[in-house]
């Protein structure tokens, strides 16, 4: 089956109410045969309809559905993943766009095109990357266990795909980092998200408008005691004109 003809059949399940059009686990049957017959690889000749797809505001939820069983798509896709994800005004839908950007590339690359556009960009484009830090998030997992969840494990995880779930990722079948690949990865994370909090606190002490500053208290955390101590400082001068200009962040 070609990319072409999977379109088709979803054009018409999607018309015949027999699927939604952004739904993650109602098409499985007719993704999860086109990944059989297809491969696990986007063809670079597949790649512009895809993109071409992307500027179609009924159909462009079709993209992500196929990428969701696909192991690998190229770089240029990628970055207009991130740009749809950026321009997607619902905050709920953007993470149809961020996942597989984060499955088959990483969170790093992802939070460096981000923080650009929070410097550089208009003031939509910073609301929408405000808004996709909230799907942008290292592959790091804690699990709690015991009678009392008095056990905590906490691991880092590449991507996988589960045969019996039929999807990447499944919780309870991931692929875990070793000790020496997570303690690096731990460490990379941690200095991103110190990065990530400073820029989005320099934004909201430098940025008078009220959406993005409400947005920015969605993404940062909610006591001083929870940032880097570098960060300690802006911190405070973040809660006080937070509670001076009555912003809150329900």
């Amino acid at each position: 089956m070609t990319i072409q003809n999977l379109f088709t059949e979803f054009q018409k399940l999607v018309k015949e109410d027999k699927l939604y059009l952004c739904e993650r686990y109602n098409n499985a049957d007719l993704f999860l045969d086109f990944r059989k017959t297809y491969g696990l690889h986007l063809k670079k000749e597949d790649e512009q309809f895809l993109i071409t797809l992307l500027q179609d505001k009924q159909w462009l939820w079709f993209v992500p559905n196929v990428l969701r069983v696909l192991e690998w798509f190229p770089k240029r896709l990628f970055y207009e993943l991130i740009k749809k994800a950026i321009n997607t005004k619902d905050p709920s839908s953007n993470n149809n766009f961020i996942d597989p950007c984060l499955r088959v590339y990483n969170v790093f690359l992802i939070d460096d095109i981000l923080i650009e556009h929070i410097k550089n960009g208009t003031t939509e484009e910073k609301l929408g990357a405000i808004n996709a830090f909230h799907w942008t998030r290292p592959h790091i997992k804690t699990y709690c266990s015991g009678e009392n969840f008095e056990h905590e494990e906490t691991f880092g995880y590449k991507p996988k795909w589960s045969d019996q779930f039929n999807m990447y990722d499944w919780p309870s079948d991931l692929n875990k980092m070793d000790e020496k690949e997570f303690k690096e990865y731990h460490k990379k994370s941690k200095a991103m998200m110190q990065r990530r909090y400073k820029i989005l606190l320099q934004e909201f002490l430098d940025n008078e408008d009220p959406d993005i500053r409400y947005r920015i208290t969605l993404s940062l955390p909610s006591k001083v005691k929870d940032f880097p101590t570098p960060l300690e400082k802006s911190a405070k001068q973040y809660f006080k004109l937070k509670k001076r200009k009555g912003i809150s962040s329900k």
